[in-house]
Parts: structure tokens; C-alpha cells; sequence
């Protein structure tokens, strides 16, 4: 279930970071992506500049990012479970088998 209509906004995916992403990734992520996207640059983008703050104040605080995971989880859950799946199913496997 994908919420299109919703206001939920997926920071991970703003981010380019996986839901399991450790703090530094992400945090590693902001900086690139905004260092790209900020207002001043060329390629600069105000709106998307600020839904990338947002996605990092969230994120990188531990108890936002707690809350804002279990509502993630409600909605994009049976996805969420899918993908981890087919990671460890990556993880088990060889590439040279």
C-alpha cells in the first residue's frame, strides 16, 4: 500500500537511505544531498532544500526517528518486510553460484 494522496512524506526515501540506515549514513546522505540542492548553488532548489531538513530533523534524532518509524511501519509495512526479506535472501547467497 503506498500512500500517493497522503501527507505522509517517506524521509528515507527523500534521504536515499534504507529504513535500517545507520545515523551516520544518514546523516552522510543530508550533507551530500544538500550540499547539491541548496538554494545558492546552480542546481539549487529552496522547496526541496527544505523537505531535506525536515527529513534530517527527523531523522536524526533518535526519538523522532523512533516515532516517525513506527508510523513509516503502518503504512509502508508489508513492503518494508519484503525488502529486508530479499536482502538476507542476498546476504545467503553467493555470487558465484
Amino acid at each position: 500500500m503506498y500512500p500517493w494522496n497522503s501527507s505522509f512524506k517517506d524521509y528515507y526515501r527523500l534521504l536515499q537511505v534504507h529504513p535500517e540506515a545507520d545515523p551516520v549514513v544518514i546523516s552522510a546522505s543530508y550533507y551530500a544531498l544538500i550540499k547539491k540542492y541548496h538554494p545558492d548553488k546552480p542546481l539549487g532548489h529552496n522547496q526541496y532544500a527544505t523537505l531535506l531538513n525536515e527529513a534530517y530533523e527527523v531523522l536524526s534524532c533518535p526519538q523522532k526517528r523512533q516515532d516517525y518509524h513506527q508510523e513509516y511501519i503502518k503504512i509502508y509495512g508489508s513492503s518494508f518486510q519484503n525488502l529486508s526479506a530479499v536482502s538476507e535472501k542476498k546476504e545467503n547467497s553467493s555470487y558465484l553460484s
